[in-house]
């Protein structure tokens, strides 16, 4: 299960509405986030959370996993990438407070790290809990990957189970390089300074990956999500009318791994 808060993403038109911001006569409202910073110069800005906001928004968090543990869920992931919330405190792009969670980097991980240490808390031992993250922001005086990997040493020693490395998603200007397996070098990085999993988003999907890819080489894990989501999906259709039992998700490889760490 992904918790996630969208901050200033949130309110956003669908996609086949053309995106963009929510006008507040078809359900928009107004956004939170790190600081004041619109997502895009010509959207609205958001509203800077108040210490009161930030202490609200991490027992939402924590509140979130309770319910998906009854729901039966076995495994977080924290999503603090491609410019959500948890991003957006990392960032320097949109992180812009003079307090105690904006300005040095200790203090734009403080929210990060207060998230998953109040889901780690009220989430079952045994059950693994991992972060997704970019990066980078692929933009000039943006989130970076050595700061990715000190983020990933605080993790690992707050007892994360894994981290999912992307990159990307905090403005529409980033200047990606992309290709097969673009973000497994950045995984590796991060790989060589925990003793967590470490996953490559990514890495494999409509092409053929880089030997360097291989579980077990730079990254233990790669995880394919939406080629396998479309797959299924297209599985499910053709069985539908004969399918006499319901479909379940594995979560097998990540309480795996939980298993062999905490063994």
């Amino acid at each position: 299960m992904q918790l996630c808060h969208g901050g200033r993403r949130a309110g956003m038109l669908e996609p086949w509405k053309g995106g963009g911001p929510r006008p507040m006569d078809q359900g928009g409202h107004t956004v939170l986030a790190p600081s004041a910073i619109p997502l895009e110069p010509d959207w609205p800005a958001p509203r800077a959370l108040t210490r009161q906001n930030i202490a609200e928004v991490i027992q939402q968090f924590a509140d979130a996993a309770i319910r998906a543990q009854r729901a039966g869920a076995r495994v977080i992931e924290l999503h603090g990438a491609h410019g959500y919330l948890i991003h957006q405190f990392l960032s320097p792009v949109s992180n812009r407070r003079d307090d105690d969670y904006g300005g040095s980097l200790a203090n734009r991980m403080r929210f990060p790290l207060e998230v998953f240490e109040a889901v780690r808390a009220v989430w079952p031992d045994d059950n693994p809990i991992g972060m997704r993250v970019s990066a980078t922001d692929w933009i000039d005086g943006g989130w970076t990957v050595a700061e990715t990997i000190i983020l990933a040493r605080a993790l690992d020693a707050a007892g994360c189970d894994y981290i999912h490395v992307s990159s990307g998603g905090m403005r529409a200007d980033q200047k990606i390089d992309t290709g097969p397996g673009y973000q497994t070098g950045f995984a590796a990085a991060v790989k060589t300074e925990v003793n967590m999993a470490v996953v490559a988003a990514k890495s494999a999907s409509r092409c053929k990956p880089k030997p360097s890819c291989a579980p077990g080489r730079q990254t233990p894990w790669r995880w394919r999500g939406r080629c396998f989501s479309t797959r299924t999906g297209r599985c499910v259709q053709r069985r539908s009318s004969a399918r006499t039992s319901p479909i379940r998700a594995s979560t097998n490889v990540a309480t795996r791994h939980a298993g062999a760490r905490r063994g």
